[in-house]
C-alpha cells in the first residue's frame, strides 16, 4: 500500500530517455506521452499511488511555485528518498532556468518546500513569475 503524499521532499526531473514516452496515465485528460514541455510529474517509490492521476500539485522551492498534474509512476526504486520525477518545464518554473538549458548532464535533485494538492480547476503551469 502506498505511503501518503509527503508534505515536501526530494524531486527531479525526467530524462532525455523518456521524452515521447508513453505515461502511465493514458486517459483522454492528459497526453499519452511525456515531453518536458508540458507540467507533469510521477511518483516513486514507495509514494506511487499516493493520489490518483489527475491529481493536481502546487510545488514549492525556494519560493518559486508550478501546478503539475500527476500523470505517470516514476521508475525509480523504492528504497530512494525521492518522491517526484518533474517535467522539465515544472523544474523550470521552480528553477528559474529555461527548459532548454536543463539536460541530463545538469539536471539536480532539489528540495521542495511544499507539496500540497489543489483543486482540478487550478491551470497547470508556473504560478507568479516563471521563465
Amino acid at each position: 500500500m502506498a505511503d501518503t503524499l509527503p508534505n515536501a521532499g526530494l524531486a527531479s526531473t525526467y530524462s532525455d530517455y523518456f521524452e515521447n514516452k508513453q505515461v502511465a496515465d493514458s486517459t483522454s485528460r492528459h497526453p499519452d506521452y511525456y515531453t518536458h514541455k508540458g507540467f507533469t510529474a510521477a511518483l516513486l517509490g514507495s509514494h506511487r499511488g499516493a493520489v490518483p492521476f489527475g491529481t493536481k500539485l502546487r510545488l514549492t522551492y525556494r519560493g518559486r511555485n508550478v501546478v503539475v498534474v500527476v500523470n505517470d509512476v516514476g521508475r525509480g526504486k523504492s528504497g530512494e528518498d525521492r518522491v517526484l520525477d518533474l517535467s522539465r518545464a515544472a523544474m523550470a518554473c521552480l528553477t528559474g532556468r529555461k527548459v532548454d538549458e536543463i539536460t541530463d548532464a545538469n539536471a539536480s535533485v532539489i528540495t521542495l518546500d511544499g507539496i500540497v494538492r489543489v483543486d482540478g480547476s487550478v491551470p497547470v503551469g508556473c504560478v507568479g513569475a516563471g521563465p
